[in-house]
């Protein structure tokens, strides 16, 4: 869990603030990149495979169906990346393609597959494996400023031969590839539109963030907001794990006191986050060797977000798109965005500019998101406040 902090303050001692705010820049604009690679199958792929109740057959199709259209979009993704490098020079073209090698992973990775044969402990065990290589990797040839490149390319390298690793993992638990009528890829691809266009939307805030802060701030404190984005980011594992978790069961049960105790599940596993990232913020800050004036209030504040996210993300996944209201998820994330649109062109239009403006307005688009989905919740009725029969969660 601690792995991002851990190996931020070694990133910031060897090539220091300025070039790691770069770095962060290119790995924001790939993010976006990845989120097309993906395409909402996260999530969608989920359900398909839930849906054929174990029969290989059919999970092979999905299988298949899936990995074709990633496959196509990664292809036209790169195609894009080298037609930008070759005809741009307002960027750093080594640093973009070693940034994109990530992309590898996203496409060849199917975590909604062994998210749906219950296969959880062997994600994790996976993803933990790759940042593993990598910050070995890393510790042992990271030695001066000038080998920044090496950041991006051992973190691509070591996710890359985890995809492939995986896609051999579903070879032996009997995948098998099929061929895919063209209809049939369109409907997969229609049928992800609209996980996608969320996903999208709400990940454009928190990519966008990165671009907004050096350009009104400056590029150190890129290196400061994106520290407050990965406390943020490390106190959600938890309820991340409790969110894919129960996904592939919410989805198929459809169960109201089963998602009534998950949230309360998360409730209680935030609350104990929350206070740790409000009492201990001040040593991992002290850690990585940061400005505690700057940074100590405002990971502080950040805390209410997680107290926020771990019912938010739940309503979001377990309620909402558990129970088909996609297209609600959807309108809930265009307006987000364009509150975020309009927060942005306030900031813009603002004398000076801090980090205590982005920070309040990430609060209150996560505050409005979580406003959203419970009045989405309680309107498609999905609550259920009573609880007249026992569920093991």
């Amino acid at each position: 869990m601690l792995f991002p902090i851990l190996i931020y303050a070694y990133f910031l001692k060897v090539i220091g603030t300025e070039i790691y705010g770069e770095l962060l820049i290119y790995q924001a604009v790939v993010a976006y990149f990845s989120l097309i690679v993906n395409y909402g199958f996260n999530i969608s792929g989920v359900k398909k495979v839930v849906d054929c109740n174990g029969d290989f057959n059919k999970i092979s199709f999905v299988f298949s169906s899936i990995f074709y259209i990633k496959s196509i979009l990664f292809c036209i993704i790169l195609f894009l990346i080298f037609v930008y490098c070759l005809f741009s020079s307002s960027i750093n073209p080594q640093l973009l393609f070693l940034c994109s090698l990530v992309l590898i992973y996203e496409w060849l990775f199917p975590q909604w597959f062994f998210q749906a044969m219950d296969k959880l402990k062997l994600v994790f065990f996976l993803s933990a494996l790759s940042k593993i290589v990598s910050m070995i990797l890393l510790l042992i040839f990271l030695k001066r400023p000038a080998d920044y490149f090496l950041i991006p390319l051992f973190m691509g390298i070591s996710s890359s031969f985890i995809g492939v690793f995986s896609l051999a993992l579903s070879y032996k638990l009997g995948v098998r590839f099929f061929r895919i009528s063209v209809r049939q890829l369109l409907m997969d691809f229609k049928d992800s539109s609209f996980l996608f266009l969320s996903t999208f939307l709400l990940n454009i805030k928190a990519r966008a963030d990165i671009f907004f802060v050096g350009l009104l701030i400056g590029l150190q404190q890129v290196v400061y907001f994106d520290f407050i984005i990965k406390i943020l980011g490390v106190a959600l594992i938890p309820i991340g794990i409790i969110n894919n978790a129960f996904y592939a069961r919410s989805s198929s049960l459809k169960d109201k006191y089963l998602f009534r105790n998950i949230i309360f599940l998360s409730l209680i596993v935030g609350f104990f986050m929350c206070l740790m990232v409000f009492f201990g913020g001040d040593y991992l800050i002290e850690y990585v060797k940061l400005n505690s004036d700057i940074l100590s209030p405002l990971v502080s504040l950040i805390s209410i977000c997680i107290f926020v996210l771990s019912v938010s993300v739940i309503l979001e996944l377990n309620g909402l798109i558990a129970w088909g209201y996609k297209k609600t998820v959807f309108i809930g994330a265009f307006l987000n965005l364009g509150l975020y649109l309009v927060g942005i062109y306030v900031l813009m239009h603002k004398s000076e500019v801090s980090l205590f403006d982005f920070v309040i307005l990430t609060i209150f688009l996560h505050l409005f998101d979580i406003v959203f989905r419970i009045v989405a919740c309680i309107k498609y009725k999905v609550f259920h406040f009573y609880q007249d029969k026992s569920i093991n969660v």
